[in-house]
C-alpha cells in the first residue's frame, strides 16, 4: 500500500484512475466536503464506486429534540456541579468536527458531485454512525 500526502479537496491523482474510494470518519474534518467528494468523484473510474463512513451524523432536524436553551440553563444553573462539569467539557474538551451533518446533506452533496445509486445506511447499534455507497 502506498500512502499520499494531501488534501481531501485537492487530490495528487489524475482523472479516472481508481475502481474505488473509501472515505472513513474524515468527510466531518475538511473545510469544503463538497469539494473533496467531487475530486473523489474525479478520481474514479467510469464503472467506480465510492463508500463514505461518517460518525458524527446527526439524527433529527426537529426542533423539539433538543430542549430549549432557557431550560438547558435553567438545569445547569440547578445542579452546580453539572454546570461546572459542563464548562470544563466546553473549556477543554471542544468538539474537533468542523461539521455535524444529517444523513440527507451527505445524500444530497453525493448527488451534486455526480454519483448515482446512493445508498444509506445506519450503523447497527449506533445512533450517529451512517455509512454510504455511491456508484459513478
Amino acid at each position: 500500500m502506498t500512502f499520499v500526502e494531501g488534501f481531501g479537496e485537492e487530490l495528487p491523482y489524475k482523472n479516472e484512475v481508481f475502481d474505488t474510494c473509501i472515505i472513513a470518519a474524515a468527510l466531518d474534518h475538511c473545510i469544503d466536503p463538497g469539494r473533496v467528494l467531487a475530486e473523489a468523484y474525479r478520481c474514479l473510474k467510469t464503472a467506480g464506486g465510492t463508500i463514505l463512513v461518517l460518525q458524527s451524523c446527526r439524527t433529527s432536524r426537529s426542533k423539539g429534540h433538543r430542549p430549549h436553551i432557557l431550560m438547558r440553563l435553567w438545569k445547569l444553573l440547578r445542579d452546580p456541579a453539572r454546570l461546572l462539569r459542563e464548562i470544563y467539557i466546553r473549556l477543554f474538551y471542544q468538539d474537533r468536527h468542523l461539521h455535524h451533518f444529517y444523513p440527507s446533506d451527505i445524500t444530497l452533496w453525493l448527488e451534486q458531485a455526480g454519483f448515482l445509486q446512493i445508498q444509506t445506511s445506519n450503523v447497527t447499534g449506533t445512533s450517529s454512525v451512517y455509512a454510504f455507497e455511491a456508484k459513478k
